[in-house]
């Protein structure tokens, strides 16, 4: 079953593919997991190396690759069968209106529960977690900003001090530098509403020696 979306940050890399199997290797070590069990891999490494083999594999099992640069997808690399098949695009086209709109607020509402979660996990202690539930759980036209705001304030307080254990361990050991958090806030308070901002902690592996 294809569900996993893997997401490769990494700042130096190499992927491939060997006995049906993603292969990445870093300074970190070698990491494998089954290509079948793979959705989509989105490649957001500022210096990775890509086998033809992987490319090849990743078509057969209909895994899409999405490349980014500066964390912005740039390349959308897809099986020929999907990349010529137009059956779901027409569909999309012509979806109704009270649907689309429907699956839209899914999509949002999905969106600030998981900001949620990762606040609570991050700073479970945060007196702003209430109102932030009472965002996440409302049916605000705003609500995405809202939520978005809210997150943006909570996070960088934390990294900040490095020194959070769930924080290091939802890293996998990794310490983020904090002005990486910096950058964003004013981003996300500009009203981040269609931005699709991700926290990104998702996507950086960026280390910083604690202090």
């Amino acid at each position: 079953m294809s569900y996993h979306i893997v997401s490769i940050d990494a700042p130096d890399c190499s992927l491939s593919c060997k006995d049906g199997q993603l292969t990445c290797k870093s300074n970190e070590g070698e990491r494998r997991l089954p290509l079948e069990d793979v959705g989509a891999i989105v490649v957001t490494s500022f210096s990775a190396s890509i086998h033809s083999k992987l490319l090849l594999e990743a078509a057969k099992h209909g895994v899409g690759l999405v490349i980014c640069e500066n964390f912005k997808p740039a390349s959308l690399v897809l099986p020929a069968n999907r990349a010529t098949d137009t059956l779901l695009t027409r569909a999309q086209a012509y979806i109704p209106a009270q649907l689309r709109d429907r699956l839209w607020r899914k999509t949002i509402d999905a969106k600030c529960r998981n900001q949620l979660s990762l606040a609570r996990e991050i700073a479970p202690e945060d007196p702003r977690l209430a109102r932030f539930e009472m965002l996440a759980k409302g049916r605000a036209k705003t609500k995405e900003a809202e939520c978005a705001k809210v997150f943006w304030r909570i996070a960088p307080s934390v990294f900040e001090s490095r020194q959070s254990p769930s924080l290091v361990m939802m890293l996998g050991g990794t310490r983020v530098a904090p002005s990486v958090f910096e950058s964003r806030q004013s981003g996300a308070e500009d009203g981040g509403a269609g931005r699709g901002r991700v926290a990104p902690s998702v996507f950086e592996s960026r280390q910083s020696s604690p202090e």
